[in-house]
C-alpha cells in the first residue's frame, strides 16, 4: 500500500498524443492551417505536455505538421512505407516538402510494408493505436479509398478515442460536434 501523497508533492505531467488524419486535396487549405494552429493552441493552454502524430500526406497531414512545429509540439512522423517508394505518390516538389517537414521530426517511424493500398490503412491505423485523441479534417463523405479519413474516424470511434473534427468546405472550416456526427 503507498503512504499518501502530500499536498506539495508534484503531480506527474499529463501527456495528450494528437493523432491526426485528413484529406489530402483541400478545397480550403489556409482556413484549415487556422483552425488547426487555433485549436492547437487552446490545447496547449490547457497544460501539459502534447505530442503530435501523423503521416506527410499532402494536403492535410502537411498543413498539421506544419502547424505542430510552429507551435512547437514534438512530433513524430508515422510513414506507411520506406521513403524511397512512399516518394512515388508525391510530385518532386511536394516530396521536398514532406523532406523538409521531416527533417524537423522528433522521430520518423517507418512502417514496413510494401502493398498499397494496406500500408494506408496500416498507417492510419498505427496513428491512431499511438494516440489519445485524434484531429481530422473531414468532409463528412465516405472514405474514397482504403485508410480514408472517414474510416480512420470510424476506427479511432471504436476505440474510445476522442475525436475533434474539423469540416472544410467552400466557405471555410468549422468544428463539428463528433458525437452527433454520423459516419
Amino acid at each position: 500500500m503507498q503512504p499518501p501523497r502530500h499536498e506539495t508533492e508534484a503531480k506527474p505531467p499529463s501527456v495528450r498524443i494528437i493523432g491526426f488524419t485528413g484529406h489530402r486535396h483541400l478545397k480550403n487549405p489556409e482556413a484549415v492551417a487556422t483552425a488547426l494552429k487555433a485549436e492547437l493552441a487552446a490545447r496547449q493552454k490547457t497544460g501539459g505536455e502534447i505530442i503530435a502524430i501523423s503521416s506527410v500526406a499532402i494536403g492535410a497531414d502537411t498543413i498539421f505538421a506544419e502547424a505542430v512545429i510552429q507551435a512547437g509540439i514534438k512530433w513524430i512522423v508515422i510513414l506507411p512505407m520506406a521513403r524511397e517508394l512512399f516518394r512515388d505518390d508525391f510530385t518532386q516538389e511536394d516530396w521536398a516538402r514532406a523532406e523538409r517537414l521531416m527533417a524537423q521530426a522528433a522521430e520518423v517511424r517507418i512502417l514496413g510494408g510494401t502493398e498499397r493500398p494496406q500500408v494506408y490503412i496500416d498507417v492510419g491505423k498505427a496513428t491512431v493505436d499511438d494516440s489519445t485523441c485524434l484531429f481530422a479534417v473531414w468532409d463528412g463523405k465516405p472514405a474514397q479509398g482504403p485508410g480514408g479519413t472517414a474510416e480512420i474516424i470510424a476506427y479511432a470511434r471504436n476505440l474510445g478515442r476522442e475525436v475533434t473534427i474539423f469540416c472544410e468546405d467552400d466557405t471555410g472550416v468549422r468544428k463539428m460536434d463528433p458525437v452527433t456526427t454520423d459516419i
